[in-house]
């Protein structure tokens, strides 16, 4: 459940964004790409994310990607 996680990731996770997947783009420092392939509408492979979910993408991103 959400509530376990620390703010930045609640956010994510009630935003419907699998935080695990985000973590490891995180770690290997890929989120900048991430984010250009959410924006475009490549990535995830099933469907475009709903341009609410890329902005709370973005936020996290532009924060630091913080854990």
């Amino acid at each position: 459940p959400s509530e376990r996680l620390n703010p930045p990731h609640r956010r994510l996770a009630q935003a419907g964004i699998a935080v695990a997947v985000l973590e490891r783009g995180r770690r290997a420092g890929n989120s900048d790409a991430i984010l250009g392939r959410l924006r475009d509408g490549t990535m995830p492979c099933d469907g475009a994310w709903p341009d609410e979910q890329v902005a709370v993408f973005q936020s996290w991103v532009e924060a630091g990607t913080p854990a």
